[in-house]
C-alpha cells in the first residue's frame, strides 16, 4: 500500500485563505449600481413610491438608505446590501416583517426589478437610476 504524503502546511494555509475570499469588485460594477434609484413597490390597488440611495467604500462595503413618502420613513438605513455582478439584495433592519428587496440589473444598466419580500408576502419592486 502506497502512502500519501501530506501537503505542506504552508500549501495548505494559502489555500484555505483563498477559498475565504470574495472576488473584488471591479469599477464598473460598481458604478453600475451606486447612485440614486426611485421607482415602486407593485401593490394591487396602488404602487407604493420608493427611492433606494446606494454607495460603496473603498474597501468594498455596500451601504444604502431607503424613503417611502407615503409610510414617512426618510432615508432609512439598509442592512446586508450586498452586490454580485448584476444581482443587488438589501432588507430594512428593525422593521417588522424583515423586508427584503432581491434585484437584477438591466442589460442597459438603468433598472432594478425583481421581488420584494415582507412577513411571506411577495410583491415586485422596480427601480430606475436617477442623476447621481
Amino acid at each position: 500500500m502506497k502512502r500519501i504524503t501530506p501537503a505542506p502546511i504552508p500549501f495548505l494555509i494559502a489555500f484555505l485563505a483563498l477559498l475565504g475570499t470574495a472576488p473584488a469588485l471591479t469599477a464598473q460594477e460598481a458604478a453600475a449600481f451606486e447612485g440614486h434609484w426611485e421607482g415602486e413597490i407593485v401593490v394591487p390597488n396602488a404602487p407604493i413610491e420608493i427611492n433606494v440611495d446606494l454607495m460603496v467604500s473603498e474597501e468594498g462595503v455596500w451601504s444604502g438608505d431607503i424613503s417611502i413618502p407615503a409610510q414617512m420613513a426618510q432615508d432609512v438605513p439598509l442592512a446586508d446590501v450586498k452586490v454580485d455582478g448584476t444581482k443587488v439584495s438589501f432588507m430594512m433592519a428593525g422593521v417588522p416583517g424583515e423586508p427584503t428587496f432581491s434585484g437584477t440589473l438591466s442589460e442597459d444598466g438603468q433598472t432594478i426589478t425583481g421581488p420584494f419580500t415582507q412577513s411571506g408576502a411577495e410583491l415586485e419592486f422596480k427601480l430606475t437610476k436617477k442623476d447621481p
